[in-house]
């Protein structure tokens, strides 16, 4: 593949995105932190702040299926591949994520579990409410858009 028809992965891990979930899920047994009491959003007043958020990794087969597309096209004008994978997790009270689970698939499975991957690396600054760290239940929605550079 030649720079002209290069491909990349943008995805939107904005702050704003990052929404607390009013559902809170039973934590799966033997989980190790994942387990005790999780709030959600009517019971706690502050947002998570994100200190590390690692973007998904394309997977190499997307990446191909734009390109093969971008050939059928007789490599004219450029090639979009866009869509979005929505999921819930639960912020532990050290910063770490357990629990997550997708909400809304992107529909291509190879995106989904990288935008998974990805989100068990995060961190975030532990919530606290009451004066003590809590495990809190958050959305997020990481969009991505796969396109040709020409």
């Amino acid at each position: 593949m030649n720079a002209k028809h290069q491909f990349c992965l943008l995805a939107c891990l904005t702050g704003a995105s990052l929404l607390l979930s009013g559902c809170v899920q039973a934590p799966k047994k033997g989980s190790g932190l994942c387990q005790g009491k999780v709030f959600s959003a009517k019971d706690i007043n502050q947002s998570p702040t994100a200190i590390k958020q690692v973007p998904p990794k394309v997977p190499e087969a997307v990446v191909r299926d734009a390109q093969r597309l971008f050939s059928t096209r007789g490599g004219q004008g450029p090639v979009s591949i866009e869509g979005e994978t929505t999921m819930t997790f639960v912020i532990n009270t050290d910063g770490s994520v357990c629990d997550i689970a997708i909400t809304e698939s992107s529909g291509n499975q190879q995106v989904d579990t990288a935008s998974v991957a990805a989100v068990k690396r995060w961190r975030f600054d532990p919530v606290v409410h009451d004066g003590k760290p809590v495990r809190v239940r958050v959305r997020q929605q990481i969009d991505y858009i796969i396109k040709s550079s020409s």
